[in-house]
């Protein structure tokens, strides 16, 4: 299976309210497979862009970043981030069991399943501070500096 994020089937709107020239869709996780076949909406929230998702090593679950679509513009602003992300998941097959993996007031991307494992890590950006990796595994483990994010 492939699985991406899609605005299909969503109106066009823009930040501030509707009515400004920056393009914040909602966003929803589908699947398809590798021939084109088994096209479906795995899931997908009101007023949330649900994007970059990834499969979990034994292919029952999906991860992917929550953000409500209002959010979406000031994501990307340089200045102080203030925009809160999450990392989420769900079941693959039927689209729910809905996880939250994530519940702090950060801004997360670049989440992964952390090899063969059920451990999650992620890029966050907070207030001035850029570029830290954290990871979902007990006890979580950081690691500080400046870090792209590779994918």
């Amino acid at each position: 299976w492939v699985v991406f994020s899609s605005d299909r089937n969503t109106d066009w709107t823009g930040h501030n309210n509707g009515t400004g020239w920056e393009h914040t869709q909602e966003l929803s996780i589908y699947a398809i497979k590798p021939d084109g076949s088994g096209f479906r909406k795995v899931v997908s929230k009101a007023g949330y862009l649900l994007g970059w998702p990834k499969s979990s090593p034994d292919g029952k679950r999906v991860i992917f970043c929550s953000i409500l679509t209002s959010d979406t513009f000031n994501a990307h602003r340089p200045e102080d981030v203030t925009t809160t992300s999450q990392i989420v998941s769900v079941d693959f097959a039927t689209g729910t069991e809905w996880v939250n993996h994530t519940m702090d007031a950060s801004l997360k991307m670049g989440r992964a399943y952390i090899g063969n494992s059920t451990n999650i890590g992620y890029l966050y950006r907070t207030g001035t501070s850029v570029g830290w990796i954290n990871c979902t595994s007990t006890p979580t483990k950081n690691v500080y500096g400046n870090i792209r994010n590779p994918a």
